[in-house]
C-alpha cells in the first residue's frame, strides 16, 4: 500500500508495516499519479467510466518513469500495431489499466498514456471498421471455390 502523499508522510509507506514483505519509497509525483489511477479504476469498476492519463504531459524524470513502469508491471495481454508508426498496448499488472504508446515512423514517442478501460479504445472496431472488413473479405473470397482448393491440397 502506498501512503497518501500528504504532508505527514510524502511518498512513503504509511507506517503500518511492509507491503508484501518489502519497504518501498515512491516519489510524491509518482505516488500522486498512482492514487489518481486507483481512483480511475474505482470509477471504472463502479460506473464503466473510462479514463486516460497522458504521460507525455507530466514532468517526469527518467527514474520516475522507470519507477512507474516497474510499479505497474506487465499484465497478460499485449498488442503491437502499425498505424503509420509502431504502436503498442500492454495491460499493466492491474486489470483494466493499459499502457499505450504511439511512435512516429522514425520510432520517436508521439503519445504515451495509461488508459483505464476493459479494452483500449485503439483496439476497438466500430461499425465502419467492421463494414470495411466485411467488404474486403467479400472481395477476397469472390469467386473462391473451397472444394477446388481442397482438391489441390490432397
Amino acid at each position: 500500500m502506498i501512503a497518501d502523499p500528504g504532508p505527514a508522510s510524502p511518498g512513503t509507506i504509511d507506517g503500518t508495516g511492509p507491503v508484501d514483505g518489502e519497504i518501498e519509497t515512491i516519489g510524491s509525483g509518482v505516488a500522486a499519479l498512482l492514487f489518481e489511477l486507483v481512483a480511475m479504476l474505482e470509477r471504472f469498476a463502479e460506473s464503466g467510466e473510462r479514463g486516460t492519463i497522458d504521460l507525455r504531459s507530466l514532468p517526469m524524470a527518467p527514474s520516475e518513469y522507470a519507477l512507474l513502469r516497474e510499479t505497474l508491471g506487465q499484465g497478460e495481454v499485449s498488442a503491437e500495431l502499425d498505424l503509420g508508426g509502431p504502436s503498442s498496448v500492454h495491460e499493466t499488472g492491474f486489470h483494466a489499466a493499459w499502457w499505450v504508446r504511439h511512435c512516429t515512423p522514425d520510432g520517436e514517442v508521439a503519445a504515451e498514456y495509461i488508459e483505464v478501460a476493459a479494452v483500449p479504445e485503439i483496439l476497438l472496431a466500430d461499425g465502419a471498421d467492421a463494414r470495411r472488413g466485411a467488404e474486403r473479405l467479400r472481395a477476397r473470397i469472390a469467386g473462391w471455390n473451397p472444394s477446388a482448393d481442397a482438391e489441390v491440397t490432397k
